[in-house]
């Protein structure tokens, strides 16, 4: 039976990456916005991961995994608690590539909150050690979040919290701090 199982994970990457035949029906992926609730517990499960930084971001922000992977420093300005959204990481068959927005809503600026800030801070610092330490087999990707020697992720196993990444540019500080402080509240 087992052997069946790991036969099949192969055939079905590879049927999902050659995509629906002729005639076959494609089910939409239902979104599921979670709760304040059970965002709060993810963040906290995650909170001592590699990645919580990114997990807390994409929570945060609302942006899509490939946007939130994508993101180089260059796109955060810290002092005005700001970053811009400019491209995404995304699998492209067995390759990543760098894509644009497809919209000009895609290209947008989000106000982080200052405890997203301070997350952000943090991840700068890591980001340093982590160069320190791989020195000459360092990868200089400039983007924020990647691998221990800083590649880049690989956005097809990563994950999706996309809370209000559509609201209106002029309420964003607002929806930020508001989300911010429902997460945290209490603490």
């Amino acid at each position: 039976m087992q052997r069946v199982v790991i036969d099949a994970v192969p055939r079905q990457r590879e049927q999902a990456e050659a995509g629906p035949s002729p005639g076959q029906r494609v089910m939409a992926r239902k979104r599921c916005t979670p709760t304040k609730e059970q965002l709060k517990a993810f963040l906290e499960a995650v909170r001592d991961e590699r990645l919580s930084p990114l997990w807390h971001t994409i929570a945060m922000t609302g942006m899509r995994r490939g946007e939130g992977i994508g993101l180089r420093w260059g796109d955060v300005d810290l002092e005005a608690g700001r970053l811009s959204v400019r491209r995404a990481l995304i699998p492209s068959g067995r390759e990543v590539i760098v894509s644009e927005p497809k919209t000009v809503k895609g290209r947008r600026v989000i106000a982080l909150d200052p405890g997203t800030v301070e997350v952000m801070k943090a991840q700068a610092a890591r980001r340093l050690g982590e160069q320190r330490e791989w020195d000459e087999a360092w990868v200089e990707s400039g983007l924020v979040f990647t691998q221990e020697n800083g590649q880049a992720l690989d956005p097809a196993v990563s994950i999706t919290l996309h809370t209000y990444s559509h609201a209106i540019p002029a309420m964003q500080e607002e929806a930020e701090a508001l989300i911010a402080g429902l997460v945290f509240a209490g603490e």
